[in-house]
């Protein structure tokens, strides 16, 4: 076993005190272990004092390999550290990896999306995990798992530390996604509401289908925005789900108008997987969720759509589309990309088509993509034999 194997599975498993003791105190023992946590007693002390649903032992591919432990910590407990304006019914969270050959293998992030994932089920909205400034291994896991910087502090024994907040729940957007520190800013005044909690999913899904439909003139921009989303989407999500991702639509035409949105496609190894771990990893980050029919109101196969908003105005910024490898349909629309880029004559009947639709249907996203269904089938089937794909 070396540290670029891959492991397939992560899950959690219920701690059974008596049972696991033994290993628990081997790895509070490990050099590695003990230069981040300290000396083995307190911790072992403070562990036989938890309930059975506070803590859980970390396990990859069947074997155990990690702890984690979680607890609604006092604000006595984080005035020492100058934390004094965490949410208040925030979870701090503490992990180790026990087991030396799993360290750097994406095991800790896996771990940490699956406990969000269960804490955001039980209606937790906050999450927090603190570590000393000099642990980049594990604040680059934090940020991968979904935790954005909250404050660097002075901690008394560790020295400079940094304590890092997840946002569980697709109801608030995080002060701190543009990467500067949500400290210096009431929490309330860091995050901006994009739904209301009370909104029902048919209430969400009229919502966003009556916004505005709008026509843009081609940015460049729009290439590198792209860029910029696919690098974040691939620092942070579980890379073991996660294979290609592409550009499409009309934002990656040259030349070609458009909705200022752009539209990314990426494959996913397991959808289920998908709605498990990276759904709350990116509503705790603001993205709005869709489990998503490819046809119509209800026409399988189902899909994860996203949509990412700007901060200050709450316009779209992009749609992302997770599909499995087998999608054709979906898959298929790269076609219609390239044959537009390669016949400047169709992309242009293409804009002004759009232009159309969106004079008729300005309020009505439904409309406006019906009306273009046909161009699009029509296109796209002269694109399957034109790359001999059909």
């Amino acid at each position: 076993m070396n540290g670029v194997d891959h492991v397939n599975d992560v899950d959690l498993k219920v701690l059974d005190l008596q049972a696991d003791l033994p290993l628990l105190e081997r790895w509070l023992r490990s050099p590695h272990v003990v230069r981040w946590w300290g000396t083995q007693d307190l911790h072992l002390t403070a562990l036989a004092q938890r309930s059975k649903d506070s803590h859980a032992v970390i396990t990859a591919d069947g074997r155990q390999v990690g702890y984690l432990c979680w607890q609604r910590s006092s604000p006595a407990e984080f005035e020492a550290a100058g934390l004094t304006d965490l949410p208040e019914d925030l979870v701090d969270i503490d992990i180790l990896i026990g087991e030396p050959e799993f360290l750097g293998r994406g095991v800790g992030p896996r771990a940490m999306v699956l406990l969000l994932a269960r804490l955001g089920g039980e209606g937790v909205r906050f999450a927090g995990v603190g570590t000393s400034i000099s642990n980049r291994p594990a604040i680059r896991a934090f940020e991968k798992a979904g935790f954005r910087l909250f404050r660097d502090f002075e901690d008394p024994e560790s020295g400079p530390c940094r304590y890092m907040v997840a946002q569980l729940h697709g109801a608030v957007e995080a002060g701190g996604s543009d990467g500067r520190p949500l400290h210096g800013r009431r929490l309330s005044q860091g995050i901006r509401p994009i739904r209301n909690e009370k909104e029902t999913a048919q209430q969400r899904i009229e919502r966003v289908t009556r916004e505005e439909v709008a026509i843009a003139p081609y940015d460049p921009a729009w290439a590198e925005s792209f860029r910029r989303e696919r690098d974040y989407l691939r620092s942070c999500l579980p890379t073991y789900l996660i294979r290609r991702i592409e550009h499409f639509g009309s934002t990656a035409v040259p030349g070609l108008a458009a909705k200022p949105i752009v539209d990314i496609l990426i494959e996913v190894t397991d959808l289920q997987a998908t709605r498990g771990q990276i759904a709350p990893l990116l509503e705790g980050q603001g993205y709005e969720y869709f489990w998503r029919p490819t046809h119509g109101d209800d026409g399988p196969p189902y899909y994860a759509w996203f949509i990412k908003r700007e901060a200050r105005t709450g316009a779209r910024t992009h749609h992302i589309h997770m599909v499995e490898g087998h999608f054709t349909e979906h898959w298929d629309r790269l076609l219609f990309r390239n044959y537009l880029i390669d016949h400047p004559e169709i992309a242009k009947e293409y804009a002004a088509l759009k232009s159309r639709l969106a004079s008729t249907s300005r309020r009505d996203r439904v409309g406006y993509t019906r009306g273009k269904t046909d161009f699009i089938v029509g296109v796209t089937e002269r694109a399957k034999r034109y790359y001999g794909r059909a």
